[in-house]
């Protein structure tokens, strides 16, 4: 292997003019540069110090006593785990009370009673000693007023059987200490709908009317609640009965015909339905609205709910009512714990038909002997 020769090096000798030429290079290099630098200084501080005032005030820095302020919260608290024991009970809702029942020592005049002026008089003069509240059948089970009413559809319809003016009627009972009470049977009326057959139940798709028997036996309509002249011609009633001074009406007769299973299927559907009380309800709601700032009561039968017949009872259960008057009997008398139990707030009051009153009974409604 040829070995390559090293080559000696050669070194050439600055002459004086040439460094101090060089010297002069390095040293304007040198200056220039420390001044540029102070420029680059002196700018970037006259610069600097309001672009850092404006970081600071846009809180884009943080000052240094305030980083724990700017800084997110990274997890969320924590709270320590709940064991079996510690777990909390649940809620629940609270069950709604019945109200106290009203105070009341009730006395029902006969219908008959207000056929004139001397029945009349001779039936205040027998209400017993102690009766708190006076109640009067002005619209009776069939559909017939027992009141010289101003309405005149129910003048044409020939419901009204009776002449007495029913500001008379009030003041009459308000002189003998009690509250007299407008006794409506609402639905059981079979008069008003032959003359204003708007209001009575059809057969869905056609202008046949039900009856509550064939035409043959003298099969009569009846007053539906589905229908709006319904609504219009009790609440009239109910106004027309505010207007003399009644301060309180009670709603008898809240029920359906007892329909047949062929009736059902060729009736509006709605008469068929479960919820078919709120028909029921909306009775007592149009004549509220019609007569507002009113105490409402409303009848049910305590036979009628033992047989199961309940849309009565479903329907005062959806109401406010100053109470619920349940009719009881030789026959239902027994069972009046449960019946007294059965409405969630309205509190119940009995009228007592041909039973005596137990003396337990601190608010009760008689009839008339």
């Amino acid at each position: 292997m040829k070995i390559r020769p090293k080559g000696r090096k050669i070194y050439r000798h600055r002459t004086a003019a040439e460094k101090l030429r060089d010297f002069g290079t390095n040293t304007a290099s040198l200056l220039g540069t420390l001044l540029a630098a102070s420029v680059m200084v002196i700018v970037g501080y006259s610069a600097g110090k309001p672009l850092l005032q404006f970081l600071n005030e846009s809180r884009i820095l943080a000052v240094p006593n305030e980083v724990q302020e700017t800084l997110p919260l990274t997890e969320p608290p924590t709270e320590a785990p709940v064991t079996e024991t510690e777990t909390a009970a649940p809620t629940t809702e609270p069950e709604p009370q019945q109200r106290e029942a009203p105070e009341m020592q009730g006395y029902i005049l006969p219908e008959d009673s207000l056929t004139a002026q001397s029945p009349f008089e001779e039936a205040v003069k027998a209400i017993p000693e102690g009766t708190t509240h006076v109640f009067v059948p002005l619209k009776t089970k069939g559909g017939y007023l027992y009141y010289a009413t101003d309405l005149q559809d129910a003048a044409k319809s020939g419901a009204v059987r009776a002449a007495l003016p029913l500001t008379s009627i009030y003041e009459a009972i308000a002189a003998k200490g009690a509250e007299p009470v407008a006794l409506i049977n609402t639905l059981e009326d079979s008069v008003y709908p032959q003359s204003y057959p708007d209001s009575a139940y059809r057969y869905a798709g056609s202008d046949e009317l039900w009856l509550d028997t064939s035409p043959e036996n003298g099969g009569k309509p009846m007053l539906s609640p589905f229908k709006e002249m319904t609504l219009d011609y009790l609440g009239n009633i109910a106004a027309e009965i505010k207007a003399a001074g009644f301060e309180s009406i009670a709603c008898d007769g809240l029920r359906f015909p007892d329909f047949t299973e062929e009736e059902l299927s060729r009736l509006d559907s709605r008469v068929g339905q479960n919820a078919r009380y709120t028909a029921l309800t909306a009775v007592v709601e149009a004549m509220r609205k019609a007569a507002p700032h009113m105490h409402y009561y409303t009848l049910v039968s305590g036979t009628d709910i033992l047989n199961n017949r309940s849309d009565a009872i479903a329907a005062s259960n959806d109401i406010e009512l100053e109470a619920i008057l349940c009719k009881v009997d030789s026959l239902s008398a027994a069972n009046v714990e449960m019946l007294r139990t059965l409405p969630d707030e309205n509190p119940v009051v009995f009228i007592w038909d041909g039973v005596s009153v137990p003396e337990s009974e601190k608010s009760y409604i008689r009839y008339a002997e």
